[in-house]
């Protein structure tokens, strides 16, 4: 006798998911208008299938005020519910399509440290090469987003420790420098002596900032920030210019004539670069093969 397949779908159920996809569509294209293009269909049959769901679901996933559009409390509980199934269901596709060696899907890694993050890709692209290698760069907070939409497979990223329910692996440890202009007298710098000149920040959601503001918090000291920037690269443009000392971790530094970097407090202000995905995601064999090439030496 046949063993029943666990969770079997119900007939009507292909209906429904079709419908989930048009009502995440929706909501992430802010519109009806904008997600009847996306979907190639008319207005009026995106709006027929968001009623035929609510009737089905017995809620309203949307308030309406006159023209706008805006997802409800239980809509956006449910967009997040069907954001994380359709992501789980493309993982298990692309695992199987793995497997059976039929399609090899890309392999999309994020991170917000290009001089860090590009060994593991190059260590990963000469062991995996019949995998395609997909890059985005962003900040800590914007790569984790695009990981929890499932729009990136693995991310490289700075942590204090390891964070649940992900898999994270630590790849490197680094500590925060100081960019200063070639001139600095200073070999060294403490957190006092940092506090007492102007500093170019990275933008809020940046891990070196968060290391060094609480550093100071800890240190009872109080900042004398410039401005903030969007990069490192900015960073040290703006050391460059005379805008004042600019914070970096260790090996991120870029590198030019006419500044260096010092060590903050003897280079004991530290962060580990982790590379994190979901713990599902290690079921689709580039994934798992990634973390597997870059784990750490013992």
């Amino acid at each position: 006798m046949t063993a029943p397949i666990p969770h079997a779908p119900r007939p009507e159920d292909d209906a429904t998911l079709r419908r989930l996809r048009v009502f995440l569509t929706v909501v992430e294209a802010g519109g009806v208008g904008d997600a009847a293009r996306l979907l190639g269909v008319s207005q009026p049959a995106v709006s027929t299938q968001i009623r035929r769901l609510e009737a089905e679901l017995g809620v309203s996933l949307f308030r309406r005020s006159g023209r706008r559009l805006a997802v409800s409390e239980q809509g956006a509980d449910i967009a997040a519910v069907v954001r994380r199934g359709l992501g789980e269901l493309a993982l298990t596709l692309n695992a199987v399509r793995d497997i059976s060696r039929s399609h090899s899907a890309p392999l999309r890694f994020g991170f917000s440290a290009p001089q860090i993050a590009l060994d593991a890709a190059d260590v990963f692209r000469r062991a995996d090469p019949r995998t395609v290698l997909e890059l985005r760069a962003a900040n800590s907070t914007e790569l984790f987003a695009a990981l929890d939409d499932y729009d990136l497979d693995v991310i490289m990223i700075g942590l204090r420790a390891p964070k649940p329910p992900y898999h994270c692996q630590f790849f490197r440890r680094q500590s925060i420098s100081i960019i200063v202009p070639k001139s600095h007298p200073a070999t060294t710098l403490s957190l006092r002596d940092l506090a007492a000149e102007p500093i170019v920040l990275r933008e809020r959601g940046s891990f070196t900032r968060s290391l060094l503001m609480e550093a100071f918090e800890a240190a009872g000291l109080i900042p004398r920030i410039a401005f903030e920037v969007a990069t490192r690269e900015a960073v040290a443009e703006a050391v460059r210019r005379g805008f004042g000392l600019g914070p970096v971790l260790d090996h991120e530094a870029p590198r030019a004539d006419d500044f260096r970097t010092v060590p903050l407090e003897g280079g004991r202000i530290v962060g580990d670069d982790y590379l994190v995905s979901h713990a599902s995601a290690l079921q689709y064999g580039p994934v798992r093969r990634f973390f597997a090439v870059n784990r750490p030496a013992a």
